[in-house]
């Protein structure tokens, strides 16, 4: 999300992921979305990266935590 952002200005709406494995070791996912349209798009605090440190996913739930650094 972050590659697509910065070289795309890609913005994610909807995220469809779906864990893989047993027990889960990675996620795949389906993104939608739209470019960024500062018309209709509010901008806020650039993310610079996100770090898989102390990363959650919960398939159960369908919630998933990531620590971002801005």
């Amino acid at each position: 999300m972050l590659l697509l952002w910065a070289t795309e200005g890609f913005v994610g709406r909807t995220i469809r992921a779906t864990p893989v494995g047993s027990p889960p070791t990675a996620v795949v996912a389906i993104v939608r979305g739209e470019p960024f349209d500062p018309a209709r798009h509010v901008g806020g605090v650039e993310v610079k990266a996100v770090t898989l440190h102390r990363a959650q996913f919960d398939p159960v739930v369908g919630e998933a935590r990531v620590i971002v650094d801005i």
